[in-house]
């Protein structure tokens, strides 16, 4: 089932689907998280935003707002 990054809980895997938005998928592949890539959350700030997100073995803290425009399966 597809849905957005922002929508999951703590320590969800899911897998990277497609970008929402041609400005954050630049941003993100300059970075290595490409379509099929497996992540995870790992930490949440306590007021929701920003979140720390696990991949290809590094740890990357993004805005809930970006984290919207990332479609994943989980």
């Amino acid at each position: 089932m597809a849905t957005t990054l922002d929508k999951l809980t703590l320590h969800t895997f899911a897998t990277l689907i497609q970008f929402g938005n041609s400005d954050v998928a630049l941003k993100f592949q300059e970075l290595g998280l490409l379509a099929g890539t497996e992540l995870k959350i790992t930490h949440v700030a306590p007021l929701g935003c920003p979140l720390v997100i696990a991949f290809e073995g590094m740890q990357v803290t993004i805005r809930k707002k970006d984290a919207s425009l990332l479609i994943v399966t989980s």
